[in-house]
C-alpha cells in the first residue's frame, strides 16, 4: 500500500474515519498531507515505521498554523485540525523530530491519553519538555522506549508534572537508573 492508494482512500472515507494505523508502507508526504485534510474525526492515529515520511510533512500534520511549517513544499495545508486525538503511535518513526511532538502536544496535549514514541531516537530533551508541559492534561500511558537522548532528569519531570500517568515503558533506556524507579512519588504509576 502506498500513496497511489492511500490518497484516494483518505479523500473518499477520511472523514468517516475516528481511527487510522499505517504501518511500515510505502507512504509518503502526500498520504500525510491527505490525513490533515480529511480525516476531521480521528481520535487514534498509528503512523508507524514510515521511513519515507519527511520531518516537515509530520510536523505539519500536528501544526494548527501552517506558518509554523518550515518546508520548501509549495502545498498549503488546511488551517483546520485534526480530530480529538487520545492515541497517538509513532513508533520508529525517522522523520520524528522534537518540533512534531512539540506541536502533537502544543495543539492536542488535553485530548492525548496515550503517546508511543519507543525508538524515534532522534528526539531529545526538548520533546521530553514538551510531555510535561502540555501532556500533562490527560495522558496515562506513555512509551518513550529506545530514547537514550531522554535524561533520568527529564524522564523523573515527566512522572513529576504527568500525575494521571499510570504506565510508563521505558525498554531499552539505559540512562534510567533505579534511583528514578523507586524514588517517584506516583503511586499509580506502573514502570515497565
Amino acid at each position: 500500500v502506498g500513496d497511489a492508494f492511500l490518497v484516494p482512500f483518505l479523500e473518499e472515507y477520511g472523514v468517516q474515519l475516528t481511527g487510522l494505523a499505517i504501518a511500515s508502507y510505502k507512504v509518503a508526504d502526500d498520504a500525510i498531507i491527505a490525513i490533515r485534510t480529511h480525516c476531521r474525526a480521528l481520535q487514534h492515529l498509528r503512523l508507524v515505521n514510515l521511513a519515507e515520511v519527511t520531518a516537515a510533512a509530520l510536523i505539519g500534520l500536528f501544526v494548527l498554523d501552517q506558518s509554523q511549517v518550515r518546508s520548501s513544499s509549495t502545498t498549503k495545508l488546511p488551517t483546520d485540525s485534526l480530530g480529538p486525538l487520545s492515541s497517538v503511535d509513532l513508533q520508529g518513526g525517522v522523520s520524528v523530530f522534537d518540533e512534531a511532538i512539540v506541536q502533537l502536544l502544543s495543539n492536542y496535549g488535553r485530548s492525548l491519553q496515550s503517546l508511543n514514541i519507543h525508538g524515534c531516537n532522534q528526539l531529545t530533551n526538548r520533546a521530553a519538555a514538551s510531555i510535561w508541559l502540555h501532556g500533562y492534561h490527560a495522558l496515562k500511558t506513555l512509551d518513550i522506549s529506545f530514547l537514550r537522548k531522554f535524561s533520568e532528569a527529564a524522564v523523573g519531570k515527566i512522572i513529576d508534572c504527568c500525575g494521571n500517568l499510570e504506565l510508563l515503558r521505558i525498554w531499552g533506556c539505559t540512562q534510567i537508573t533505579e534511583q528514578l524507579l523507586s524514588g517517584h512519588n506516583n503511586i499509580n504509576l506502573q514502570i515497565v
